[in-house]
Parts: structure tokens; C-alpha cells; sequence
């Protein structure tokens, strides 16, 4: 239900606020008063487009103004309240959009922004498609007049639009090209393998195979001779790789003792890395303690202090009343004798002042040193776990050094020979095999030839002779799925279309249409066709077919009709207004129509916006 729409510098309204009820809102007011931009803002701030593909959203901003402001206020069927508001500016389509919840009427923290995510979060609330929101939702300026005049086409556009069964009979119709080209291919597969059914190998069958059988146990003597050479040079390259790895190993060492050559940089003594790095933090570890004393020291001396000035201005209140007496022996004093030793206790706490500061900088300069050796020391630290991790990898490195001058006895230069000789020997076997496996190759493509392709062509040809079955499987279930989509919708819908067809009109009714969507309404004794009703009838047809559309395939509890006498006459204009005014509440829970036609004005509306008298 839409609740509240404010905008600025939309189409031809420079600012305008109006508030909408539950039930029949009419917007009423003359040509260019703003009407249509109103209904147009609504429809912009919930779907992010226009109704009309003869506009523009950029070209809705009000000439002169560079931006255009809208604010509308709605709720769910559920009753949840929320606020959109798009700013959008001159010459784009898309708006800068926030969306927030509302809490009696406040404003709550935004739960999307941004133009389409907006938009889609809108039409999830609503529970309703975009196209559905055009096609069932909103009225445009003369939708009832096209219906009157082409009532069975009507009908059909609606339902094909909104339940895109025009999409299907489209893949239909492609999937059906497809079908006749998997025909032709059928066809032309079943030609080739008639063809190469007749072709006939050169040589015999037996010779062939003889000489296969030879090529074969020649080829499994070198593959032998080459797995023994392969297993030789494995073992070489393993002597190789433990060369390498001794080299990978002794510049692992280079790079640690480098490593630790950075940790112990700049820490002065003699001895190891280890040695070296103990010592100094041992030294630190002992400045660190004398300073920690001495700034405790210090922090005892200022609190002390700071009692005595404490006690002397205790001694000055005591002095300062009434009846002074003196801190000392407790006699009583004369005023001008209180005042002399006041005197000199301000100048003492002056002194005590002086003497706090002073500390309190040695204090903090103190801290400050502190706190450096402090961080030194911790780095320190970690120089120490982390040199002791470098130490223990040296030792592990050397281990494996001395295992890995266990393993080969040879020297590097003999391993290297051996394995380029083996490398050498196992070329030529290898290009032994090949010309032997070229050779066989050969023979068994000329044995294989014809019966591979002949396999291949019917595997094709089977592959084809199935997509084409798939392909009439799918058109047949494009055309069940079409039908059960509109009859599902359809029976729906035609039930709500004949209970408001007879509350209004009068009597029980049953609505029905056959394939084609034409439509006959019956009563206990009378059967009309579409042709057969009045231009009265015929609307009321139609807002009940709009009705019941936007209750059962979506339901966002709002319809919005713009213009909807539109190019009647003005005994359908009387009909239209008594409709719509007729229709149940359960069906319709608020109904917005604009018109400048004050027919629709003469009438019992919930809630008039009158813009003329703005």
C-alpha cells in the first residue's frame, strides 16, 4: 500500500507532498497539473524505471534544475513500512536510491542503496516481477479503451506477457530449427558409412598380422633393454642429486652464517656469536635493573613530597579560620601572626613545587631511558631464540653433510660421464622403437582404418539420431509446460474474475475460456460470449481480469490506474467510475487512479487529491 510520495523538481512539479489512504485515492486535477508525473514518480521509485517507453527518467528532471528528488513511503501485505528515495539527475536513467525501514513514521538504519539493488530489493518486498508490475499493477493511459476494442487480444497479451509463454513458443520454434538440421545430418552420416562399408585393405589379413606379431616381439626387446639402461641412469642421477644436494647444503651454511652474522651486528666483546650476544644482554639486563631502581627511587621522593604540600596546606586551612592556632604548639595566634606563618608555608610548598618538578623531569627522562633498554632487551631476546634456532639448523646441516660423504664414493666428473653415455645408448634404442612403432603404427592403421571411421561415423550418427530425440522431447515439453502454466494461472484467475463479476453484477457466474483465450461467461440460464457483452461489461471485464491478475500472481496490495476514461464516451465513463468504486475490498485493498475527467470527481472517493486547489 502506497502511503506517501514526496517530490522535487519532478517532471513538470517544482515540490508536492501527498498522502494516500487505504482504499479509493483519486488524483484529480487538469491537464500539465502534475497528475501523471505523481503516478509516474510512484512507479520510479519502486521499479527504477518508467511505464511510458516514450520517456526518459533523466528527461523527467524540471527544466532548469539540475536534479530531481523522489520519496515515497509504502507498505507490504505484511505490513512492514519502508521509504525509498531516489535523487536522480538531469539526462541519466539511473538514480543515486537508499532504502530504509520505517518505525512509526521514523526513518531506520539503510538496508540497501544503490539504483538496482534498490529496485530489486523493492520488488522482493512487494513479492511482484518488474514486467508483472507494468502488465497487472499499473493502468496506463488508455489500457481500458484497447481492451474494449480488441477485448480476446487483450486477454492474450496480458496472459503472455506476464507468464512469458511467448519465450516458450520462441525456444519452441528455435529448438524445432534445430531439429531439421539434426535431420539433415542424420541423413547425410547414413550416405558415408554406406560408402566406406565397400572400401578393401591392400594386403591380406594374415599378412599383415604376421608381420605385426614380428615388429611386436622386436620392440619388446628394446623396450627391455631400455628399462635396464633407464634403471642405471636413475641410479647415477641419484649419485648426482647427492652432489647437489652436499652443494644446496653448503650454501644453506653460507646463509646462515650470514644470518647470524646480522643478529650479532653491532654487539661489541669477543667470543662466538652466542657468547657474544649472552654477554651483552646479561650487561643490559644489569643496566636495566639500577635504572628500574632509580626510577622507583625517584617516584617514591615526588609522592613524598607531595604529602608534605598536602600537610602544609592542612596547616594553612587550620591557620586561615577563625580562631587561628599554631601547627606547632598550639597556641593561640594573632591574625597578623598567622598571616606571617601562612607566608612561610606558601613559600615552602613554592620550594616542595620546585623540587617536584625538578624530579618529575629526572623522572620521565629516567622512564624514557627505561623504556629504550626495555625494548632493547626485548629485541635482544629474540636475537638470542632466534640465533639458537640458527644454531641448531648448523648442526643439523653438518649431520647431514657427513651422511650424504657416506653415500657416494665416486667422484662428481665420473658420475656426470657415466650418465651422458647412458643417455647416448638409450637415444638410439629409442629411435630403434620408434621407426618400429612407426612401422606398426602403419600396418594397423591400415588394418583399422576403415573399421575406426566406420565405428566413429556410427557413433556420430547414433549421438545425432539421440539429440534429435532429445530435441523432440524438449519441444514437447515446451508445448505441456506453455499449457499448464496458463491453465494453473488461468483457472486461478478465472475464478476471482467471475466472483467479482457477480458481486457487482449480480447473480453466481462461472468464467471460462477455451485454447485460444476466448471467453464466455455463464449464469444459471445465459451464456455470453466476449462480442455479445456491452462497452459497460466489457470494462468491467477488464478491471476484473486486472484484479485478479495482480491478486494471484503477485498480490503487492496496491492497483494504480492513470487516465483510465481515457477515449470513453461519457456513458462508459459512468460505468467505469460505478466499478471501480464497487469493487470488494478483499480484492482490491487500495485503488489509486488519476484522471482529469470530473466525472470520476462526482463520486464517493475515500480520499481526494485535488490539485487544482494546491
Amino acid at each position: 500500500m502506497i502511503l506517501r510520495l514526496r517530490v522535487e523538481n519532478w517532471g513538470n512539479v517544482e515540490r508536492r507532498e501527498v498522502e494516500f489512504k487505504e482504499g479509493f485515492n483519486l488524483i484529480f486535477g487538469p491537464n500539465y497539473f502534475g497528475k501523471s508525473s505523481l503516478l509516474n514518480a510512484i512507479f520510479y521509485a519502486l521499479v527504477g524505471g518508467l511505464p511510458y517507453k516514450s520517456l526518459s527518467p533523466g528527461d523527467m528532471v524540471r527544466k532548469g534544475a539540475k536534479e530531481a528528488s523522489i520519496e515515497l513511503d509504502f507498505m507490504n501485505v505484511e505490513g512492514n513500512a519502508y521509504r525509498v528515495r531516489r535523487i536522480l539527475r538531469a539526462g541519466r536513467k539511473k538514480s543515486n536510491a537508499f532504502l530504509y525501514p520505517l518505525v512509526d513514521g521514523e526513518e531506520r538504519e539503510e538496508i540497501e542503496s544503490g539504483h538496482d539493488r534498490v529496485t530489486q530489493k523493492i520488488l522482493e518486498i512487494l513479492g511482484v516481477g518488474k514486467k508483472y508490475f507494468l502488465r497487472a499493477v499499473f493502468m496506463r493511459e488508455g489500457d481500458v479503451y484497447r481492451f474494449l476494442t480488441s477485448p480476446e487480444r487483450g486477454i492474450q497479451d496480458e496472459f503472455n506477457e506476464i507468464l512469458g509463454i511467448g519465450k516458450i513458443v520462441s525456444i519452441m520454434n528455435s529448438v524445432s530449427e534445430v531439429k531439421r538440421e539434426l535431420d539433415r545430418k542424420v541423413k547425410d552420416l547414413e550416405k558415408e558409412i554406406a560408402s566406406i562399408e565397400k572400401v578393401h585393405i591392400s594386403k591380406s589379413f594374415e599378412e599383415l598380422s604376421k608381420e605385426l606379431r614380428d615388429i611386436e616381439s622386436e620392440i619388446n626387446r628394446l623396450n627391455s633393454e631400455i628399462e635396464a639402461l633407464e634403471g642405471d641412469k636413475e641410479k647415477y642421477e641419484g649419485m648426482l642429486k647427492v652432489f647437489e644436494e652436499a652443494e644446496e647444503l653448503e650454501s644453506d651454511l653460507e646463509k646462515l652464517k650470514g644470518e647470524m652474522e646480522n643478529l650479532t651486528r653491532g654487539i661489541p666483546g669477543e667470543g662466538g656469536y652466542e657468547t657474544r650476544l649472552n654477554n651483552f644482554l646479561r650487561m643490559k639486563e644489569e643496566e636495566f635493573n639500577v635504572l628500574e631502581k632509580r626510577v622507583t627511587d625517584l617516584r617514591d621522593d615526588i609522592k613524598g613530597l607531595e604529602s608534605k604540600i598536602e600537610d602544609l596546606n592542612e596547616e594553612i586551612k587550620k591557620l586561615s579560620g577563625v580562631t587561628a592556632i599554631c601547627p606547632t604548639c598550639e597556641r593561640p595566634l594573632t591574625r597578623e601572626e598567622a598571616e606571617k606563618v601562612i607566608e612561610k608555608k606558601r613559600k615552602r610548598i613554592e620550594e616542595l613545587n620546585t623540587e617536584i618538578s625538578e624530579k618529575e623531569k629526572s623522572f620521565e627522562d629516567e622512564k624514557r631511558k627505561l623504556d629504550e633498554l626495555r625494548r632493547l632487551i626485548d629485541d635482544l631476546k629474540g636475537r638470542k631464540r632466534e640465533l639458537s634456532r640458527i644454531l641448531e639448523l648448523v648442526k643439523d646441516i653438518n649431520r647431514r653433510k657427513a651422511e650424504l660423504k657416506q653415500r657416494v664414493k665416486m667422484r662428481k666428473s665420473d658420475v656426470e660421464k657415466r650418465l651422458r653415455e647412458i643417455s647416448v645408448e638409450i637415444e638410439e634404442k629409442e629411435k630403434e622403437r620408434d621407426k618400429l612403432l612407426t612401422r606398426k603404427g602403419a600396418i594397423s592403421k591400415e588394418i583399422e582404418m576403415s573399421k575406426i571411421k566406420l565405428d566413429d561415423l556410427k557413433k556420430d550418427l547414433r549421438n545425432f539420431v539421440h539429440k534429435h530425440h532429445v530435441t523432440e522431447l524438449f519441444i514437447r515439453a515446451c508445448d505441456a509446460t506453455a499449457k499448464e502454466i496458463s491453465k494453473s494461472a488461468l483457472d486461478r484467475v478465472k475464478r476471482e474474475v467471475a466472483d467479482i463479476w457477480g458481486r457487482i453484477r449480480g447473480g453466481v457466474w462461472e468464467v471460462d475460456w477455451d485454447e485460444r483465450l476466448f471467453l464466455t461467461l455463464r449464469s444459471l440460464d445465459k451464456e455470453f460470449v466476449i462480442e455479445q457483452l456491452s462497452g459497460a461489461e466489457k470494462i468491467l471485464l477488464s478491471i476484473a481480469l486486472r484484479v485478479a491478475l495482480a491478486k494471484y500472481l503477485g498480490n503487492p496490495g496496491f492497483l494504480i490506474f492513470d487516465e483510465p476514461v481515457e477515449h470513453l464516451d461519457e456513458t462508459n465513463k459512468e460505468y467505469l467510475k460505478e466499478i471501480l468504486l464497487k469493487f470488494p475490498r478483499n480484492a482490491v485493498r487500495q485503488l489509486i487512479v488519476a484522471s482529469c475527467d470530473r466525472v470520476l470527481l462526482d463520486a464517493e472517493w475515500d480520499n481526494v487529491i485535488d490539485l487544482s486547489s494546491m
